[in-house]
């Protein structure tokens, strides 16, 4: 694994514990709101869009934007213990947020 890739990792886990600093609350709020749907998205093409999903005033999203995985890159994708992988959706990007 060359540098960059250590150190798109090491800024991803260095951005999560930032959140997890800055927003201890939603743990708690999880478990106290039955009505809170959280979708990891990015790292994996499931050609899902925004636009799918139906919005219901009632219920609090979290998309959470992951763009590392642990499995390899062959068309027989298998798990690599903890080696991960840079990947990203190229449907997600700046223009999907313009929307509707």
């Amino acid at each position: 694994m060359d540098f960059s890739k250590h150190l798109s990792i090491a800024i991803a886990l260095l951005i999560f514990q930032v959140l997890v600093v800055l927003f201890p609350s939603s743990a708690q709020s999880a478990s106290n709101n039955s009505n809170l749907f959280r979708e990891y998205i990015g790292a994996e093409f499931k050609n899902v869009k925004f636009s799918n999903l139906p919005i219901n005033s009632q219920v609090e999203f979290h998309f959470i934007l992951s763009f590392a995985i642990d499995y390899t890159t062959s068309s027989s994708a298998t798990p690599t213990d903890g080696n991960f992988n840079v990947f990203w959706t190229p449907t997600i990007s700046p223009q999907l947020k313009s929307q509707p």
